[in-house]
């Protein structure tokens, strides 16, 4: 899902996007037209595929915005300064941060949804202003179907909605279901 924000002095298109990995008795229920519920991971990547999160004492901060039409994704990371043998010590640092403000017709009103990973810790400094982790998770179902012409095959469509939201984001998924039968 491509979007444009600031990053740095300028505009950067970036991709905000999720991976779910399915075991085999997710698999089955899922071919059982049952719902699976995954937990999300969350990435943001820019241009050249790189990803601009999650990186090491990096944070996100993905807000939905109340009234609908746009997700507020903040990427906040560290600069440092100075580095000493092993011991990693700052001679400044500070925290900045980088909105991106993505727009789809998918993102209706409804529940805020709040994605928040700030926080890590080194000896007895603390380098993020904390921050309590709030887990996005995804349904996933069995969604239209196509059967092949000879009755052992079939290609469906994935339903993926975002647990406790309105949110449907059944169009921007990439992967289709391929049931065989026997």
């Amino acid at each position: 899902m491509p979007c444009t924000g600031n990053y740095g002095d300028g505009q950067k298109q970036v991709t905000f996007g999720w991976k779910v990995d399915l075991n085999g008795e997710e698999k089955d229920q899922l071919l059982k037209r049952g719902p699976v519920t995954k937990e999300v991971q969350v990435f943001l990547r820019n241009d050249k595929g790189d990803n601009l999160w999650p990186k090491e004492w990096t944070g996100i901060r993905v807000l939905r915005n109340q009234y609908g039409g746009s997700l507020s994704v903040t990427y906040v990371h560290q600069k440092e300064q100075g580095a000493v043998g092993s011991i990693l010590t700052f001679d400044r640092s500070s925290l900045e941060t980088t909105k991106f403000i993505c727009s789809w017709n998918e993102l209706k009103k409804g529940r805020e949804i709040e994605l928040i990973r700030l926080g890590a810790q080194f000896g007895n400094y603390q380098y993020f202003r904390s921050g309590q982790e709030h887990k996005m998770s995804s349904n996933i179902r069995l969604d239209d179907c196509t059967n092949y012409k000879d009755g052992k095959k079939a290609e469906c469509n994935l339903k993926v909605t975002t647990e406790g939201t309105d949110l449907d984001w059944s169009n921007k998924v990439t992967a289709k279901a391929k049931l065989s039968f026997e």
